[in-house]
């Protein structure tokens, strides 16, 4: 009998011991190799290391002068690792719940879990701040000022859109003159507008799309022309020579067709070239006072020897040739002869002769320096000529432009101011007029 009960009593003391109880020569367990515990230090290593990360980008944000400077993508990513540390801390809570936390190892750990969040949550505050810095500084993409500043970097890069440079001189060199003025603007724009560029906001694109055009524009606009400026004075004179040959062997070879061909046309081009370049370089630009004499002289020269085959030239040139062929000839024919009677009553006009077969388009941002803006234009050109019979001999031919407006609804002008001036008159026998 007492030595069941002995039994008795030692199976108890061992049940007793593998509940966790101090007894007499019993150890305390060690809760940091049980797999609850290896779970949640898992998760809190792991929680470490993303702190290393999000921490980086804390200093950043806590160290930036210009809230602008960082996208705020980065905050919100900065936040989603935030979020998903949490959620690893919330596991390894999970994970020890049930272990006594006045073991020296547990408190340790869920200490370690506090700390943790307490510097989740500073980050996060960190990122909210500096959320609300980049939106005050993002207002600057909201009101009237911001469009028109937008609109304005729109303009241009139309006005600086890529075109021929000698297909327009005039507008060359209006562009070349505000370049300088033009550039420095739009770098300030985008100084301004910088902060909602960086952030990426729906204006920060806009004005982002916007810029980029302008300033590609601009750059390939002074590119363009520094290239045409160091290659054109050779060309220029390459061309002016040759209409000056040319016009010496129509002389030699009795061909006075060449003049109203040939040596017009060579001519034509020194001359377009020679305005363009004087417009980029400028007029006391050392190349173009050269430039200018010898084309001067070339002209000079030309005109003596066509003056001298007058009757020959007069004899070949013959009516403007007819090519225009649209359902609106009947119209437009109309409205040059109007406008040419109207401004010159006394003159005997023959006939119009549309020398162009198609209008021509234009369209592109010229500066109006009454508004001291930029202005769209979008316009078409028809180009005709004009047969005024001045005697029963002798006849002069005129030009004409005619010009819609697609930005009024394709109304419809007539330029017939073109006596004299920049525009060449051509004469032809009266009796080679043909109706």
């Amino acid at each position: 009998m007492k030595k069941r009960m002995w039994m008795v009593c030692l199976a108890g003391a061992l049940v007793v011991s593998a509940g966790n109880v101090s007894v007499a020569g019993a150890k305390s367990t060690d809760y940091r190799q049980s797999g609850a515990y290896k779970s949640a230090d898992a998760q809190v290593v792991e929680v470490d290391r993303l702190l290393g990360q999000i921490q980086k980008v804390q200093e950043s944000l806590e160290s930036a002068e210009d809230a602008s400077s960082i996208p705020a993508k980065t905050v919100t990513e900065m936040n989603d690792q935030i979020k998903f540390a949490n959620n690893r801390l919330s596991n390894a809570e999970r994970a020890i719940k049930n272990l006594p936390a006045s073991d020296p190892a547990v408190k340790a750990e869920l200490d370690k879990i506090a700390a943790q969040r307490a510097a989740l949550s500073k980050a996060s505050q960190v990122g909210a701040d500096f959320l609300k810095k980049q939106g005050k500084a993002a207002e600057v993409g909201t009101g009237d000022q911001f469009k028109i500043d937008l609109e304005k970097v729109k303009g241009l890069a139309k006005a600086y859109a890529p075109f021929n440079l000698t297909s327009d001189p005039k507008r060359t060199g209006e562009l070349a003159a505000r370049l300088k003025e033009d550039a420095t603007e739009l770098d300030a724009l985008k100084k301004t507008y910088q902060p909602i560029v960086t952030q990426k906001t729906p204006e920060g694109k806009q004005f982002s799309y916007a810029f980029d055009q302008a300033n590609n524009n601009i750059r390939q606009f002074h590119a363009r022309g520094q290239e045409f400026v160091n290659k054109a004075g050779e060309s220029i004179a390459e061309t002016t020579e040759k209409a000056l040959k040319m016009a010496e062997q129509a002389a030699a070879e009795k061909k006075p067709a060449f003049f109203t061909g040939g040596v017009k046309q060579q001519l034509d081009n020194a001359r377009k070239e020679l305005a363009t370049f004087t417009a980029i370089a400028g007029e006391k630009h050392e190349k173009t006072i050269k430039l200018q004499a010898q084309f001067d002289e070339a002209s000079k020269k030309i005109a003596t020897i066509e003056s001298s085959m007058k009757e020959e030239i007069l004899a070949s040139t013959k009516t403007p040739a007819d090519v225009y062929k649209n359902s609106d000839k009947a119209q437009l024919k109309g409205l040059v002869e109007a406008e040419w009677k109207a401004r010159y009553p006394k003159d005997e006009l023959l006939g119009v002769r549309f020398v162009q077969a198609e209008w021509k388009r234009k369209s592109g941002s010229a500066w109006n320096a009454g508004n001291k803006a930029f202005e769209d234009f979008d316009h078409s050109e028809l180009v005709a000529r004009v047969v005024v019979k001045n005697d029963a001999k002798l006849s002069s031919i005129y030009w004409v432009y005619i010009d819609k407006d697609h930005k009024s609804n394709d109304q419809i002008t007539v330029n017939a101011n073109t006596k004299g001036g920049i525009y060449i008159v051509d004469e032809m026998l009266t009796s080679n007029w043909e109706p």
